[in-house]
């Protein structure tokens, strides 16, 4: 009968136990990269939010007026849009060409808006000389050598742009996260 226990095949608790250490072993570093692969995954959506968020609030900002947006005087925005989270209703409140908004929250991130609206041309006076003109230079090609009796080349060439429209530029931000 001892003979008989001694022939008995199968696997001890030693055995079971130093291949659950080898599978741990072997399944950390697989963790550790799904665990970094979900963080990035995460910051590119809160990403993808903040952006959804800046071109809803510019897309109200293109509907609004001009004349609103060059005045000094302070003016606000109603920005209202739908999140995941509900509808988000406040205002982007501009005084002389700078803004800020309530906090929208989404989900798990909180975006802070941020507005500045700038004139970068001023338009024509078309009773006056008009000083800030966008202006440019091209070359014309030399002509060959003149003969004896042939007139001096003409000058170079020099065009300029004039709007009868102010040209403005609005930057628009939305902070978000770490």
């Amino acid at each position: 009968m001892e003979q008989y226990r001694l022939n008995k095949k199968g696997i001890t608790l030693v055995e079971i136990m130093i291949a659950l250490l080898i599978l741990a072993l072997a399944a950390l570093p697989v963790v550790g990269t799904f665990s970094k692969y979900y963080g990035l995954a995460s910051r590119q959506m809160d990403q993808e939010i903040a952006l959804k968020i800046a071109e809803a609030s510019m897309n109200k900002l293109m509907s609004h007026t001009y004349s609103d947006m060059v005045k000094s005087a302070p003016f606000s925005v109603p920005l209202t849009f739908e999140t995941p989270d509900g509808a988000f209703s406040g205002n982007l409140n501009f005084n002389a060409g700078v803004a800020s908004s309530t906090s929208v929250t989404v989900g798990k991130i909180t975006c802070n808006i941020s507005a500045q609206i700038e004139k970068v041309f001023v338009a024509q006076n078309l009773g006056a000389i008009h000083s800030n003109a966008l202006k440019f230079e091209y070359g014309i090609e030399p002509p060959p050598p003149p003969s004896v009796s042939a007139p001096p080349p003409p000058p170079a060439g020099v065009a300029s742009y004039s709007s009868f429209d102010d040209h403005i530029v609005i930057k628009l931000r939305v902070d978000y996260g770490d």
